[in-house]
């Protein structure tokens, strides 16, 4: 009985690392072809071809195109928040927690693969302001990430001035967004060129003078009453 509950168990467990596998090809296929095509112009079909998997595996896995699609954005989005996060929860200071998970984000998106970045500024063009499952995934990364970005500035200029620290917490991870989407944008446009290890310097320093601005600012109104 043991033996052939050992052998049952084993046979199960191969299953599920066969399924594991075939669902990241499918991942893998959907991610490149959609980068390529956009959502509306990558089929089932195309997928199956791609990842050379049967169409009932991506029923199986994602019952459908808009989960399959939900499903890549939710991989990519993951990979990079895991990287981000850990450099920023490492110790140190808070200017030196700053500083490498900016570049940690630099590194991140420097490795992640390009079909991912055109992915998602293809998909935000295309899709309509009702595809809610897909928003909700894209939504939440950069709610994380704009909060992680808000945590680090707030803990460096908190022993300053706490009231200035949560402006330029919240001004910053705006700016650090913005410059974040332009960045995607210009890797994809002029790939060859674009610096990610500068983009991140030139970021830091726009947030830095950013911080200094408000805390000079704060300073000459406490001066003028």
């Amino acid at each position: 009985m043991l033996e052939r509950n050992t052998e049952e168990n084993r046979s199960t467990s191969r299953v599920q690392e066969q399924g594991a596998r075939s669902r990241e090809r499918i991942l893998d296929a959907a991610e490149t072809l959609m980068a390529d095509h956009g959502y509306a112009g990558t089929s089932i079909s195309a997928i199956c071809r791609e990842s050379g998997l049967p169409a009932s595996s991506v029923y199986w896995h994602f019952e459908n195109k808009e989960g399959l699609l939900k499903a890549v954005m939710e991989r990519g989005t993951a990979r990079m928040l895991d990287e981000i996060s850990a450099a920023y929860d490492a110790p140190g200071t808070p200017r030196e927690r700053l500083n490498r998970m900016l570049n940690r984000a630099a590194d991140v998106f420097e490795a992640q693969p390009r079909e991912f970045q055109r992915l998602e500024l293809i998909i935000t063009l295309e899709r309509s302001q009702s595809d809610d499952a897909w928003r909700a995934t894209i939504d939440e990364f950069h709610a994380r990430l704009q909060s992680l970005i808000e945590s680090a500035l707030f803990e460096l200029y908190r022993p300053m001035d706490e009231t200035v620290a949560r402006r330029v917490a919240t001004e910053g991870a705006r700016l650090a967004q913005m410059l974040g989407t332009g960045a995607t944008f210009e890797a994809i446009r002029n790939p060859d060129e674009f610096d990610p290890a500068a983009m991140i310097e030139h970021l830091e320093m726009a947030l830095l003078a950013l911080g200094e601005r408000r805390l000079a600012e704060s300073k000459e109104g406490s001066e003028e009453q």
